[in-house]
């Protein structure tokens, strides 16, 4: 078997399993899969995701620093880093430099509740390295998930070993506008978003790093750590092609958590292992990255080992934490190359599978304070709130004039460009009582140089009273806002 550089099952060739990384896009092999020839939506869809790579990283540039998880990834290799404060979602990709490019950055969802996840039902994202398992959809799947959810191994063996328990914790997307920090525990996406991850990530293999808030460092600042740990890798690897029990075993801690083995268990298996493969013993390593927590780091490879009668090819995750100035192995994963063939071909296909739905919804943030603003933090909002507060005062005031200035001569409501929506304001604003309006809960979507804000809009003329949501798509227009577009959704 192989793996190709899309991560997909390519010609059976059992000697070139190692011949790359299973990370890096490749649309040319979809081209020629039977799946996407030979059906309408999976050419339509093919069609969708290429436009996609075009235009995903508009306005995204290369970060002058790098996220202080990372401490090696292969090149073509991917990463995703979530960042619970900035409620981000980040998609790198590794050059052949090692060097990290930003692909994409998105807005997410996570818990309702602050902090690390401890026990179930406690409404908390949890804070690790993961990997992806799964890929659930329609009809196997509840609405609310949106276009599909992509489950992650929470708890991971660390967790375990910190006692935190629960599970059904998804990247998964929405079927109905929400803010953020509104999950139970899951990161969520745009379904746009949930999509374009989708199709770059790979399941066991591409790391999911959820950190409280990210740090970013030089990448001089993150390479003496990263040597330090591929020269332990080494050592490892070493002692298990030479049959060196002493200095393998000191690479392991006490508590081991390894094949549901106990410490005492696992020493004799190791032992009867060498003693039996002690010929001919070879163990390569492909492409190890190198991944670091506030307590914990993983190493995680693909791996052929060969002794004596004895052939095992799969994926491995060593978990190391710092014993002293001793790093140690305190738990590790297998995943048989057999067993990831199988998922990744279920991936494969059920990627085509993957459907918008007919309504797009979006993930809005709490307006920025003005005391945030002066501070530097969202500079881009400035003059926001006051733009607010013009076009609702204007509205009240009846003042066409003032009003209409807040509106872009591309404007469109429904089927009225601004001529049409002038005409009708102009009639609205002619009938008798007070006007009241109030905003509440003002919320804001980013989208390149347009706005989405959304707010609760309570409206009152003399007796006459409604309620409802709001939506005002706004750009700049010679340094001030403007609406492009405006949606009204009443309650109920």
């Amino acid at each position: 078997m192989s793996l190709n550089r899309g991560g997909n099952r390519g010609i059976k060739e059992k000697d070139d399993i190692l011949s790359g990384f299973p990370a890096h896009f490749n649309p040319f092999f979809f081209m020629e899969n039977r799946i996407f020839r030979n059906t309408l939506p999976g050419i339509l869809l093919l069609i969708w995701v290429l436009t996609g790579i075009a235009f995903a990283t508009e306005g995204i540039t290369e970060p002058q620093k790098y996220p202080s998880n990372i401490l090696v990834l292969p090149p073509g290799g991917k990463a995703v880093v979530v960042d619970k404060t900035r409620q981000q979602l980040y998609l790198f990709t590794s050059t052949d430099n090692n060097a990290l490019t930003l692909e994409k950055m998105m807005i997410c969802a996570t818990g309702e509740e602050d902090g690390n996840k401890k026990s179930l039902g406690d409404k908390r994202t949890p804070g690790g390295i993961y990997f992806c398992k799964t890929i659930l959809i329609p009809p196997n799947l509840g609405r609310k998930y949106g276009t599909c959810a992509l489950p992650l191994n929470y708890p991971n063996p660390m967790d375990r070993r910190n006692h935190r328990n629960g599970g059904g914790i998804w990247i998964h997307g929405i079927h109905e506008d929400r803010t953020v920090r509104s999950s139970r525990g899951c990161v969520v996406l745009e379904n746009e978003d949930l999509i374009f991850l989708a199709w770059r990530i790979h399941l066991f293999t591409t790391p999911v790093i959820i950190d409280e808030r990210v740090e970013f460092v030089s990448r001089e600042s993150l390479a003496q750590e990263a040597d330090d740990v591929l020269k332990f890798l080494e050592k490892w690897r070493i002692a298990r092609v030479t049959g060196d029990l002493k200095t393998y075993f000191a690479c392991y801690g006490g508590n081991l958590l390894s094949r549901g083995m106990n410490p005492s268990r696992w020493r004799i298996y190791q032992m009867k292992s060498f003693r039996q493969t002690q010929q001919n013993r070879a163990i390569t390593i492909k492409d190890p990255m190198v991944l670091q927590d506030d307590t914990y780091e993983i190493i995680a490879f693909f791996e052929v080992f060969q002794g004596g009668n004895v052939r095992e090819e799969g994926f491995r995750r060593l978990y190391l934490q710092k014993e002293g100035e001793l790093r140690k192995i305190v738990a590790e994963e297998w995943i048989p190359f057999n067993v990831l063939d199988k998922k990744w071909d279920f991936y494969q296909e059920t990627l085509t599978e993957l459907r918008l739905p007919n309504k797009t919804y979006r993930i809005f943030y709490p307006l920025p304070t003005e005391e945030s603003l002066t501070e530097g933090s969202g500079e881009r909002y400035k003059g926001l709130q006051d733009f607010l507060e013009k076009w609702k005062t204007a509205w009240e005031e009846r003042d066409l004039v003032h009003y209409l200035s807040c509106y872009s001569e591309q404007f469109r409501h429904g089927k009225m460009n601004l001529d049409a929506w002038a005409q009708y304001k102009a009639r609205t604003f002619r009938e008798p009582g007070t006007i009241h309006l109030t905003l509440k809960d003002i919320m804001i979507h980013p989208g390149g140089e347009k706005l989405l804000v959304r707010f609760a809009q309570m409206y009152q003329r003399g007796s006459y009273k409604d309620k409802g949501i709001k939506v005002l798509r706004l750009c700049r227009e010679k340094g001030e806002w403007k609406v492009m577009e405006e949606t009204w959704q009443g309650e109920q």
